[in-house]
């Protein structure tokens, strides 16, 4: 069975930073059952309907102008150290 991680991008643009700065990561978990770090993640854009899942949680990211091409690339690297196989992006904010 293959394991993914659903989330909720949230992107928060602060505005044209003179710098890029890390984003802020926030992750809740829905399970307490651990798994081990994972070295590739497929990206989805909808729920898998072909094959069960396990939702491990959502990560929220809070971005500033600078970050935000990359902000798959941080997520995607929060769901290896989550044990993720894939991850879902459901939607996202700007500010």
């Amino acid at each position: 069975m293959k394991k993914l991680i659903g989330y909720l991008v949230f992107l928060f643009f602060i505005g044209g930073c003179a710098s890029p700065s890390q984003p802020q990561v926030k992750v809740m978990r829905y399970t307490t059952e651990i798994f081990q770090p994972t070295n590739k993640i497929e990206v989805l854009h909808t729920k898998p309907v072909e094959r069960d899942y396990i939702e491990l949680g959502t990560i929220a990211i809070r971005l500033n102008k600078s970050t935000e091409e990359n902000a798959v690339a941080y997520l995607t690297e929060k769901g290896k150290e989550l044990g993720a196989d894939a991850i879902i992006i459901m939607g996202e904010r700007s500010r």
